[in-house]
């Protein structure tokens, strides 16, 4: 698994940042994909779709990508140019 390996590189190249418990859930998937354990540990986290759609109804969850269309709905409100109409950053980008 990409996500994995990617954990493994960045441990190998930057582990000495990251003593300890640091970074603990990089570190048991490496060593979970090292005794081959990695897809059962996986299998064992996912909750079938029926789980999903309760929880997702009751607000325990949400999708990943209802989490991040709101972060970006906070960002653009939250923005310097909220409220200012929807070219006022052209003008000022021609400003400069």
């Amino acid at each position: 698994m990409r996500k994995v390996e990617n954990a493994r590189d960045f441990l190998r190249r930057r582990g000495d940042h990251f003593p300890g418990e640091s970074a603990w859930h990089w570190k048991r998937w490496v060593d979970l994909a090292d005794r081959g354990l990695l897809a059962a540990e996986f299998e064992a986290q996912r909750m079938c779709e029926a789980t999903v759609k309760r929880l997702s109804e009751l607000g325990v969850i949400e999708r990943a990508r209802a989490v991040l269309e709101k972060s970006m709905r906070n960002a653009a409100q939250s923005s310097i140019w909220a409220g200012l109409p929807a070219d006022a950053h052209e003008e000022n980008d021609a400003e400069r």
